[in-house]
This record gives C-alpha cells, structure tokens and sequence, in this order.
C-alpha cells in the first residue's frame, strides 16, 4: 500500500495529523447556502468522529456541513451520510461528483504543527420548500446568501469555520 506523505517535509509524519474531511455544499434557489454552527453535543464524535476539542475549536463560526471519512466508506457514501444522518435532509437527493482539494495548514487546535487534509466537496441542491430541521448537535443552521457574505470563505478556502464581521 502507498504510503502519504507530509507535503513540506516530504515524510510520512505530519505532527498535526491528516484528515480526509467531506463536506457538503447545500443550496437552494437565488444563491443561498445552508451553513451551520456546531452545538458541544456528545454526538458529534459518532456521527462524524470529531472528537469535542475539535468542535469546540470551532464553536461560534459558521460552517459547512462536514465529517471525516470512516475507515473503508467511499467519499460518495460520506456525502450522503452527512446530509442523511448529520443533516437529516431527505433521502435521494442528488449529489455532485467531488471536487477533491489538498492543503497544509497549521490548525488552531494544534498551534506550531502542520496537519494535512485532503478535502472532497459535494454539492446537492435542494428545492425552496424542503423542510431542513435543525437536529441538536448543532447551535443553528441558517440559509445564507453569498452574494452579501462578505466573510465567508472563497471556494477551495482552507478555512473550516469563520464569523460574519
């Protein structure tokens, strides 16, 4: 088996860790975008294995709606895991081929370390009237319009959450 490498060291150790992150990109009519804030719930951990420093390290910023990849499970599964059962959206939506993205960073729950992702983005569409509950792990889920956020992220942003200011 192929072995991945830390991208700036060129080894095999990134003291940060690797992720392989999903998320996907829900929107509905006239550019809006469904964004979420993440509740401190005990949850979390099972439906994505985000362990809680990580969704506290995150806590009050908007985000899009993600997990990490389960051992064995196909990216195209994982997108329909997070808006099934993370989202709770309806089942047979249609989603996206992935859009597959790389960064290194230095990520704020690991100050002065590198950590790699690899990041596959779906996107799926849903219509006006579909009812979006907000389940408990999360604070809030809002629909917001891109064109007047100035403050979020531009596409293939390595940024994981952010504040409206």
């Amino acid at each position: 088996m192929a072995r991945t490498l830390c991208p700036a060291e060129g080894t095999d150790d990134c003291p940060a860790g690797r992720d392989v992150p999903v998320r996907i990109s829900v929107r509905r009519e006239r550019g809006r975008l469904l964004l979420g804030k993440y509740a401190d719930h005990p949850a979390w951990e099972n439906l994505s294995g985000m362990e809680s420093k990580r969704i506290k390290a995150n806590a009050g910023g908007w985000t899009i709606p993600a997990s990490h990849l389960k051992f064995g499970e196909d990216p195209r599964d994982a997108a329909r895991r997070i808006g099934e059962e993370i989202l709770t959206l309806d089942k047979g939506l249609a989603y996206s081929e992935p859009s597959v993205i790389t960064f290194f960073y230095e990520p704020a729950i690991a100050p002065g370390e590198k950590h790699y992702d690899v990041l596959f983005l779906f996107n799926v569409s849903v219509e006006a009237g579909a009812n979006v509950r907000k389940p408990p792990w999360y604070e809030a889920l809002e629909w917001i319009d891109i064109g007047l956020c100035k403050a979020c992220p531009s596409p293939g942003s390595t940024r994981t959450s952010w504040r409206p200011g």
